[in-house]
């Protein structure tokens, strides 16, 4: 019983969880451009903070390249003398003289190497590796051609009919599909809308007709989105100006979706599809049927 109460108290978490929206911050500005944020509970998906570690690294970077532009301090002529001494015997206490004997064995048994034939070789090599990646191009191009030939070869209106009977066979799904991309559309929710326009022209005419148009099709663009989404508007704003030439604008909003109506729109989707394959094989399979004991009445009635 322990065990079922865990098991049901985790679907239940995963559940509140897929059930908490996804909010996505957009503000828009014609100074500042577009900026948004993705934000899930208390955690912010994107943009994220840069880490720590990059910071120590930099330093740790800059006080190398600090170390190493340090100015090297050049020996005096009598250091470097004694410098070269110093080495110059170390380099003849620890030369070896058995060595100078061992010379001639090393030398004798060296056996000579004909250089003629490793290059004959080499180039032979050479031209059977060409050769080979010449015939293997070659086939290549030849199947490409074939490939080619073949799909000429085939009518067109072969290729058409494959075409409509894969959109007949999938058109009874168009309808249901719509319906729940429509869903979809409804499940992405907008609040917290503010849009300020600020509109202004050389001559007040100008200004004034401009601002009657601009308010139009704002009106216009918020009804079509309401439609499509939904949508809370908080404010929303057009200012005319005159004696100057702009366009400005501020737009904020909050877009939120949850994870469990996608999920939940998904599984739909899914079942349904699966239920119209399972329909379309019984029908194939009906058909199958028909035909075969047509056959077998024609054969008996032979």
């Amino acid at each position: 019983m322990i065990a079922l109460y865990i098991i049901l108290g985790l679907i239940a978490f995963i559940v509140i969880l897929l059930h908490i929206s996804v909010t996505v911050d957009v503000v828009a500005d014609s100074k500042e451009g577009i900026k948004y944020s993705v934000k899930y509970l208390f955690f912010t998906l994107y943009p994220r903070k840069p880490k720590p570690g990059k910071a120590k690294k930099r330093k740790k970077k800059k006080q190398q390249e600090e170390d190493s532009k340090q100015e090297i301090v050049p020996l005096d002529e009598k250091e470097l003398a004694a410098e070269l001494e110093r080495l110059d015997k170390e380099d003849i206490d620890g030369f070896d003289d058995s060595f100078e004997d061992d010379l001639p064995e090393i030398v004798d048994s060296i056996e000579p190497v004909n250089m003629a034939d490793n290059k004959k070789s080499a180039k032979a090599d050479k031209k059977l590796q060409k050769a080979l990646k010449k015939e293997e191009k070659k086939a290549k191009k030849a199947a490409k051609k074939e490939a080619r030939d073949n799909k000429k070869k085939q009518p067109k209106s072969k290729k058409k009919s494959g075409l409509l009977d894969k959109f007949n066979y999938y058109k009874p799904l168009l309808p249901m599909g719509w319906k729940y991309f429509k869903k979809l559309l409804k499940a992405i929710r907008i609040s917290d809308t503010d849009i300020l326009l600020v509109t202004a022209k050389p001559d007040a005419y100008e200004s004034a007709l401009f601002y009657g148009k601009l308010q139009l099709a704002l009106n216009n663009a918020l009804a079509l989105i309401c439609g499509i989404f939904t949508v809370r508007l908080k404010s929303v704003g057009v200012r005319c100006e005159f004696n100057d030439d702009k366009l400005d604008y501020h737009a904020a909003c909050k877009v939120r979706l949850r994870p469990s109506t996608v999920i939940a729109i998904a599984v739909c989707v899914l079942i349904n599809y699966l239920l119209f394959r399972h329909r379309k094989k019984k029908e194939a399979n009906k058909a199958k049927d028909i035909v075969s004991n047509e056959k077998t009445e024609e054969k008996l009635s032979a």
